[in-house]
């Protein structure tokens, strides 16, 4: 068993448990439990118990570290921003309907195909 990944922040964890999951990874999570409403929460400070991911294939371990690491620091698609053709508001890249007047963004759907 080789260690592979050391966080204390619950997204983190949840986030790598599924990246490992989904590549049919065999995994073991430790510290889970003792953090934020487990059995050492208030009792130990969070530095003494980070949540740790271990895995099963010691020959994979660098691998499998580079994998997360990447993962954690690839850039977030970012959506332009675009102007409602009905009203005229701008929204956010996310939206795909206007917020204020429930417009689809026309714009999109051209790009759709």
């Amino acid at each position: 068993m080789r260690r592979v990944f050391v966080t204390q922040e619950f997204s983190e964890l949840r986030y790598v448990q599924s990246l490992l999951g989904e590549q049919h990874i065999d995994f073991v999570t430790k510290n889970e439990h003792l953090m934020g409403t487990g059995s050492a929460a208030g009792e130990v400070p969070p530095f003494f118990c980070p949540m740790e991911i271990w895995i099963a294939d010691d020959q994979k371990e660098e691998e499998i570290a580079a994998m997360i690491q990447r993962s954690l620091k690839a850039p977030r698609l970012v959506q332009a921003s675009w102007r409602c053709q009905t009203c005229g508001e701008e929204m956010e890249g996310q939206f795909s309907a206007c917020w204020k007047c429930a417009a689809p963004d026309l714009s999109s759907a051209m790009h759709a195909d």
